[in-house]
């Protein structure tokens, strides 16, 4: 078979100051000095270019056809088409910057075994992933890269809680990242997270490392347990230093503010309330309950009268609405109505009006469900042992002017 004589011989004769034709034994282009076959013609500029190209040059010759040039081929005689680990082992658009005899990722320029697949892009990744790069290579497997590695060939584990470490790796005794060498505080606990001289970070200064902190955004100042969170002295849920009532009973139920809920408002808290369901306004016994259940019991009702007028005040309607439905609620319970004046004006015209008032009162619990039959009603006029004030002040004779209802047999 005839083939054509390619020029390149003379050209790299000249080029390298060759004075002399070299010989060519095979006439393809390679002189015998350089041609590692001399006897044999080869055209191998790349794999995917005919074998019988007359333009292939001697600096890319191919003995193997697997696209990498022999003066770059650990192998030349050995086809590996291998770019990386996966990439197909046959394809023919593989490039000689990116051979990889042992398919691990890690082209043969930058492999230092290149005949041993390592794939360590770092510990916590699975070794056979097809993503490993060449920065990451880490040829002792100990999460450090080479390129970072004081010592790429000895495993060091520095990791938080590590519990290996190679021979001749550095001592870390309390497994917090930093070497003994390093550590300025080398009995730091485990978990603790350290800064760069191995002690423990501290980040709202509470006194409890970051590391064991349950509540690490403590406000400066507040106490806190051994977990770091603010204390609760009470046990209420609610944190001291927002605790208004720091010394309620365990097992009471609180507000925001950590003090006893009061659900009637009427001043015994739900956990000692035995009726946390009274009226609004209505004057209670210790455990919660309207004075009015108990015999002999009286609600003294201070009412501002109109001139000449029975009807109650807006105040005394809303404690007369509770003494209404404390009735309602307790059927048992029986009343006496008690009418009084204070001296000023006619004795008789002040028992009249002390006997209205009180019939007043009456009225309007009847027209509030109450029977008549529950109540009895009496005036008192101006008589004075029943005097509260001084009838001298205007105060004293408000306190004189008054109702008074009182549970009775």
């Amino acid at each position: 078979m005839n083939h054509f004589k390619p020029l390149t011989g003379l050209l790299l004769l000249a080029m390298l100051g060759v004075g002399a034709m070299a010989q060519d034994s095979d006439n393809d282009g390679i002189p015998d000095n350089l041609d590692r076959r001399p006897h044999v013609a080869e055209y191998y500029q790349h794999s995917n270019i005919p074998k019988a190209n007359p333009a292939d040059q001697p600096a890319t010759v191919d003995t193997d056809n697997d696209g990498i040039p022999d003066n770059r081929d650990l192998r030349p005689y050995v086809a590996e088409y291998y770019r990386n680990s996966n990439i197909a082992k046959t394809n023919p658009a593989d490039q000689p910057a990116t051979v990889d005899t042992d398919n691990d990722g890690i082209p043969d320029r930058l492999d230092y075994r290149p005949w041993v697949a390592e794939y360590y892009h770092h510990s916590a990744i699975p070794k056979h992933n097809p993503a490993d790069e060449p920065a990451d290579l880490d040829t002792d497997n100990d999460g450090v890269p080479d390129r970072l590695d004081n010592r790429p060939s000895v495993a060091t584990y520095y990791h938080a809680g590590g519990a290996l470490r190679a021979e001749g790796a550095e001592v870390d005794t309390d497994h917090d990242g930093v070497p003994d060498s390093k550590d300025k505080c080398p009995g730091t606990p485990v978990g603790a997270i350290v800064d760069q001289w191995g002690c423990p970070k501290d980040s709202d200064g509470d006194g409890v490392d970051d590391g064991l902190d349950k509540c690490p955004d403590t406000p400066r100042g507040v106490r806190v347990d051994a977990s770091g969170c603010p204390l609760d002295s009470d046990g209420d849920g609610v944190p001291d230093n927002l605790d208004k009532c720091p010394d309620t009973p365990k097992g009471a139920k609180v507000d925001a503010s950590g003090c006893p809920v009061d659900s009637d408002g009427d001043g015994v808290p739900d956990y000692l309330d035995k009726c946390p369901n009274t009226p609004k306004g209505i004057p209670v016994d210790e455990t919660g309950c309207p004075k009015l259940t108990k015999k002999g019991e009286k609600i003294t009702l201070q009412i501002e009268y109109a001139t000449n007028s029975y009807e109650p005040d807006a105040k005394s309607k809303e404690i007369l609405d509770g003494i209404a439905q404390t009735m309602k609620d307790f059927p048992d319970i029986k009343i006496a109505v008690h009418g009084f004046t204070d001296n000023v004006g006619a004795e008789s015209y002040n028992q009249r009006l002390s006997e209205n008032r009180a019939k007043g009162v009456r009225d309007y619990l009847a027209g509030k469900g109450v029977e008549q039959s529950r109540m009895k009603v009496k005036g008192f006029g101006e008589d004075p042992k029943y005097f509260v004030g001084d009838n001298a002040t205007a105060e004293g004779r408000q306190k004189n002017r008054r109702v008074e209802i009182e549970s009775v047999d």
